[in-house]
C-alpha cells in the first residue's frame, strides 16, 4: 500500500476529504519525527554523558595524583 491508497482508504473510513486525511497524515508524521528525533538526540546525549562519567572514574586517580604534586611544588 502506497500513500495515495492509504489516504484513500482512511478517507473512505473516517468519511473525510482526501485533503484533510493528507493533512492529518502529514502532521502525525511530522510528530512521530520529533518525538524519534528528540529520543535520538537523548540517547545520544545520555551516552556522551556516561562515556565521559566513564572517563573521569577511571581517570579520577591520576587527575588528583597530578593536582597534589602540582599543589605541593607550588607550596614549596
Amino acid at each position: 500500500m502506497n500513500k495515495t491508497e492509504l489516504v484513500a482508504a482512511m478517507a473512505k473510513d473516517t468519511n473525510l476529504s482526501k485533503k484533510d486525511v493528507e493533512d492529518v497524515l502529514k502532521s502525525f508524521i511530522d510528530v512521530v519525527t520529533d518525538v524519534l528525533l528528540f529520543y535520538l538526540f537523548l540517547k545520544y546525549f545520555l551516552y556522551v554523558l556516561s562515556e565521559g562519567l566513564v572517563y573521569f572514574l577511571c581517570l579520577r586517580h591520576l587527575f588528583l595524583d597530578m593536582w597534589l604534586k602540582f599543589r605541593t611544588c607550588k607550596q614549596n
